[in-house]
């Protein structure tokens, strides 16, 4: 199979992989991505469900020129005390491959928890944007400012970035999907709430 693009998805220890499954099998078969997971590092990980995974890499992998898609699934790590060593390490790791894929103009998706990791950074800042709720950005992001573009809705997609609630993982993959597509066959990038069938 020739695939257009990749898609890169971050693992690590206890990621919630029920919560991103559908939206890479879509993305893979749907939108004919390359479906690459890649570590912090090269050891295997166990995701929330006990299964292992064993990455690709680690960011080494990552092409760029490539890159279609970028996303963070859900996780316990996310959620840590703000001075945990473990979560600094990898929110500064995360930090510098969340602003190259923007720079890159790739898009950005995030699950559940894993939409702090957007707004630790500022991808939030201005962008419509959904999670557990909006006193849940608040509580795990102190100083998290952009509260007033929260949007109580499953999942959506808004300046080239796709945030969805926890139990969502349907909506997280049509919107990912729908948003794929439409970067295939027009040149312009728009917020979509369109829903794709499988």
């Amino acid at each position: 199979m020739a695939y257009r693009k990749h898609a890169y998805v971050l693992v690590f220890d206890g990621f919630d992989d029920h919560g991103v499954s559908a939206m890479l099998e879509s993305v893979r078969n749907v939108a004919g991505y390359r479906v690459i997971a890649f570590g912090l590092t090269e050891a295997a990980v166990t995701a929330a469900s006990g299964l292992r995974v064993l990455a690709e890499g680690s960011p080494d992998v990552i092409d760029l020129a490539r890159a279609g898609l970028f996303v963070l699934p859900a996780g316990a790590l996310w959620e840590q005390p703000q001075r945990n060593a473990s979560r600094d390490l990898v929110t500064a790791a995360v930090t510098d491959l969340l602003q190259s894929f923007d720079e890159a103009a790739v898009p950005l998706a995030a699950i559940g928890s894993g939409v702090t990791a957007l707004a630790r950074v500022g991808l939030l800042d201005g962008v419509n944007h959904t999670a557990a709720s909006a006193r849940y950005l608040e509580t795990h992001v102190p100083g998290f400012s952009s509260s007033g573009f929260y949007v109580p809705a499953a999942a959506l997609s808004d300046q080239n970035i796709v945030t969805a609630r926890p139990d969502a993982a349907r909506d997280l993959a049509e919107e990912v999907t729908a948003l794929l597509l439409h970067a295939r066959f027009s040149p312009e990038q728009e917020t979509t709430h369109a829903a794709c069938a499988f």
